[in-house]
């Protein structure tokens, strides 16, 4: 209903009956991005069904932006990267994906690097829930106190930590300084907070917070900023790797990762770290958790020479698109 609902604003058009048949066998709240692809199938379907064209009427860029808008029509401050790589993938790559303005390019994974995906078992509604936009408000909140400290003045408008990586001119290593210089306390409550803004409660509320996220009344600052800006320079690092064909690289920057979601970010839960740990222990050159967190699937690197097992293969497929029948 959400791409359905991206159509009919974006296209202004009369809505008409539409019959639907959905299939899929993705195991729901996995982290594999399932929502995501709803939304978009039911964006482009509906987009054929109304204009008798597809991608023709619509840049694939706008359009997977255009998808990432309305998914938040549920409640979830999520980003474009599901929706972006479900539009924007080219068989037989990876893709590295960048915001601000959205940029895509190729990436040529190493041939001898397997990726196997594990179900963890858990599962979490992140549409039901809180979690996923509380993140979402720390590092809101962690950028605007840093902008502020910064002494920018229009430091209401810093909505995402790259948005004030930008202002300062610094890339996301550098600015693991900036959190350590600025972001000294482990917890910040929300009267420090208000205090380092300088607003009132009202202001914190329709500035910083979320509909569903008004109760927060304490924040991790140092911990969200200092997992993002390191996440993001582990994908440059990643993509270094992937270039030179550097798979035990890769490995270590994935149990780095999955490290850092569960220790700084805390978007991990006890399965999906048991099940990273038994991916290691049977020769996994590293794992992660993959999607939102709190439950769903890992993705573990290995190497192709390794004596494995496999249920089924499966390589790095094109976006969506429309199959005439």
């Amino acid at each position: 209903l959400c791409g359905w609902q991206g159509i009919m604003e974006r296209f202004c058009v009369s809505p008409k009956g539409m019959n639907v048949l959905i299939s899929g066998n993705i195991p729901p709240s996995a982290g594999l991005s399932s929502s995501s692809a709803l939304v978009c199938a039911g964006a482009l379907a509906t987009l054929a069904f109304h204009t008798g064209k597809s991608f023709d009427e619509i840049d694939k860029v706008d359009f997977a932006e255009l998808c990432a808008k309305v998914e938040r029509y549920i409640g979830m401050e999520g980003g474009g990267m599901d929706q972006a790589v479900e539009v924007l993938a080219e068989e037989g790559s990876a893709l590295r994906i960048d915001f601000g303005p959205l940029t895509f390019s190729r990436v040529a994974l190493p041939e001898n690097a397997l990726f196997a995906v594990v179900h963890s078992g858990e599962t979490l509604n992140k549409a039901a829930t809180s979690q996923y936009n509380e993140r979402v408000v720390e590092c809101r909140l962690a950028a605007q106190v840093m902008a502020k400290a910064c002494e920018i003045e229009d430091w209401k408008e810093i909505r995402t930590l790259k948005q004030l990586a930008e202002r300062l001119q610094k890339s996301a290593s550098e600015m693991l300084s900036v959190v350590d210089e600025i972001l000294q306390s482990p917890v910040y409550t929300k009267d420090s907070a208000l205090s380092l803004l300088g607003i009132t409660d009202d202001e914190f509320s329709k500035i910083v917070l979320s509909a569903n996220t008004q109760h927060m009344e304490v924040f991790k600052l140092y911990q969200r900023a200092g997992h993002v800006y390191a996440e993001a320079d582990r994908v440059r690092r990643f993509h270094e790797a992937c270039k030179t064909g550097d798979v035990k690289e890769m490995g270590r920057l994935m149990n780095d990762s999955h490290t850092s979601c569960r220790d700084l970010y805390e978007c991990s839960c006890d399965k999906l770290d048991e099940v990273v740990e038994k991916c290691l222990r049977s020769g996994a050159l590293g794992a992660r958790l993959t999607g939102a967190g709190w439950g769903g699937c890992a993705v573990a690197l290995f190497d192709k020479e390794q004596d494995l097992e496999v249920l089924f293969w499966s390589r790095p497929a094109a976006g969506i698109r429309l199959i005439e029948c």
